[in-house]
């Protein structure tokens, strides 16, 4: 059974002149609004300090991911401060897990292997179903809780005993080369002996087509190192020296540099890069503190970084009975230690690409939900989402429709890229039924064009979205992209590569309520409701709750709630609801009873109004 439509096939920008070019400003169809889909995708990669003080933190972590999961992939609510907007988000993500430990820079010594983890994707027998360390999940093609259990997996795999931690280093050797890497990295910057092209092939994909995510979790400093350490024989463990170094030289460390220029941590060197990655830094910063570096200005962020860098706290201060090092911050017994070269990263980052915040908050990511408020406007355009926004002066009819046409053209061929696409109406009839118009079967690329079930939402006050069915709607409440917007049932989503098509009727003077339903006491929302409709032949609503009716000609041009022809008539050679006039009190407000040849001619010689620039000489 073919899916009910209440409004036929979409209008051309010149019907309402009929047969000669139209006169500036003659039209009563609003321009079509169109945008090809293409989902939002996300690579994220979590680099995790696996040192032994940082189990507690793990397992808040490993926690904490089901919640982020679903803020970034159903747009659910994570935590109502960091203002998330409930629109959709992710559809295509790559999840992996890498660990910080590089080991010693060759060198092997208490509990420290010579190259640690070496920055391959943690990825344990049977944690990742035979890809290459990360977790892969397609929104209706992969089981969400799967993907879940897939990445907590890696999380606990990626365990290790070494206290040296160099989370920079490890994210550029898990990464590099990049699938576009632009200009070659600079000399000064060493070279990169990454598993981008290698073990960890696929988990990046082109950055120009994909939001890169970094996630860095350490309760210590960087202490990124490009050469074996220098050792000294002496009582000191090695450990030890390499730590002292990292406090205390960090100058002989890689160079910040290297990570700004090869990470493209700002505007210059992502544009170099051909990358624009966010990288969410998660360290021993005391949360008081985190407000102090959320400014996006360049010209700004550091001073705020340095009223950080200067609090006390973050100083490297002897502890009181003697051993080790006062902690920056607690997280009830969990210690962390000053991020201060992390910091010096962030201070010359701009600022929306890293996000500063603290491993002690209450709300371990509480980071990443500031992250993601910030950076949801960019992937809720119509290009990511199909939703597009509604004329301003569209509203809904007495069912609670809108007067407009949705239409969905297919990709020609199946595309094992595009795993949700589908290129025919038939493969979902519960949604899609083939255009009307036979000769707008065919869309301007070659594939088929479907027209998209509309749903009712007769009272926007009790219910923000359509009780039952899948279809597209007039959203209830603005977006923050625009005032109204068309939007969509859970199932519902337009596949990657569709080319979404929305066009409206005019609006004509009815009287309204304050949710632009109009007044059921208005006796001319039936006499013009019908008109610019398609009438060679299609489905027609009488009553909500129950089936729709096939009707063509004039029939399809009566009232659907009255059942009446009324004045209105099925156009002969635009096939479209027209209305007849013996002078102008007969039509809609600031119409005309066109009284010239051409319409006349084309319309069997029937007056029929029109607007005043279309009237004939």
């Amino acid at each position: 059974m073919r899916a009910p439509h209440t409004w036929a096939a979409a209008l051309l920008l010149s019907w309402s002149c009929f047969t000669r070019p139209p006169a500036p400003h003659c039209h009563i169809a609003q321009p079509e609004l169109s945008t090809t889909v293409r989902p939002a995708r996300l690579d994220l990669l979590f680099v995790v300090d696996t040192s032994p003080g940082m189990q507690p933190h793990l397992e808040r972590l490993r926690a904490e991911i089901p919640r982020l999961f679903a803020a970034l992939t159903e747009g659910h609510p994570a935590h109502a401060a960091y203002g998330n907007l409930g629109l959709r988000t992710f559809w295509d993500v790559h999840m992996a897990v890498v660990s910080g430990d590089l080991g010693l820079g060759g060198v092997a010594a208490e509990g420290c292997s010579a190259h640690g983890a070496a920055g391959v994707l943690s990825n344990a027998a049977g944690c990742s179903a035979g890809m290459s360390g990360f977790t892969w999940y397609y929104k209706h093609l992969h089981d969400p809780a799967a993907a879940l259990a897939q990445l907590e997996c890696q999380l606990s795999a990626a365990g290790s005993s070494c206290p040296v931690t160099q989370p920079l280093e490890a994210a550029l050797t898990a990464l590099w080369p990049f699938p576009s890497q632009g200009e070659p990295l600079a000399a000064s910057a060493g070279a990169v002996h990454g598993h981008g092209d290698g073990k960890n092939l696929g988990f990046l994909r082109d950055p120009r087509e994909t939001q890169l995510l970094i996630v860095v979790v350490t309760n210590q400093d960087d202490c990124s190192l490009l050469e074996p350490p220098e050792l000294a024989s002496t009582t000191e463990p090695p450990v030890e020296q390499v730590l002292r170094r990292c406090r205390e030289k960090p100058e002989r460390l890689a160079a910040l540099a290297r990570y700004i220029e090869a990470l493209g941590t700002t505007e210059e060197s992502a544009n170099r890069r051909h990358l624009a990655p966010s990288i969410v830094l998660i360290a021993g910063v005391p949360p008081d503190l985190t407000s102090l570096a959320r400014s996006d200005l360049p010209s700004t962020r550091p001073a705020q970084i340095d009223a950080i860098l200067s609090d006390p706290r973050m100083q490297w201060r002897a502890a009181r009975d003697g051993l080790g090092f006062e902690p920056s911050c607690r997280y009830r017994d969990a210690a962390a230690f000053p991020p201060r070269r992390l910091l010096e990263l962030a201070k010359h980052s701009d600022g929306q690409r890293m996000v500063v915040g603290s491993i002690c908050e209450d709300d371990l990511l509480a980071a990443v939900y500031r992250w993601d408020a910030l950076e949801r406007h960019a992937w809720s355009s119509p290009e990511h989402t199909g939703e597009l926004c509604a004329p301003s002066d569209v509203a809904r009819d007495a069912f609670g429709r809108a007067p407009c046409t949705m239409t969905w053209e297919l990709p020609r061929s199946r595309d094992p890229a595009r795993p949700t696409a589908i290129v025919s109406c038939d493969e979902r009839p519960e949604l899609l039924s083939t255009a009307r118009d036979p000769h707008r079967r065919v869309g301007p690329h070659g594939g088929a064009v479907c027209e998209v079930r509309q749903l009712a939402l007769p009272d926007p006050t009790r219910a923000l979205r359509p009780e039952r069915g899948d279809g597209f709607y007039l959203a209830a409440r603005p977006s923050p992209t625009c005032g109204r917007r068309f939007t969509y049932t859970p199932h519902a989503w337009p596949p990657e590569g569709t080319l979404v098509t929305v066009q409206c009727k005019p609006e004509f003077a009815f009287e309204r309520d304050s949710w632009g339903k109009r007044l059921a006491s208005n006796a001319d929302a039936d006499k013009f409701e019908s008109l610019g409709n398609a009438c060679d032949a299609g489905y027609v609503h009488r009553d909500p709750s129950v089936l729709p009716e096939l009707r063509e000609g004039d029939e399809l041009c009566g009232s659907p709630r009255l059942g009446e022809t009324s004045n209105l008539i099925c156009h002969p050679v635009q096939h479209i609801c027209v209305m007849k006039c013996r002078d102008s009190a007969d039509c809609p407000t600031g119409w005309v009873c066109d009284r010239g040849s051409t319409p006349l001619s084309a319309s069997a010689g029937t007056r029929i109004c029109v607007q005043p620039p279309c009237e004939g000489d």
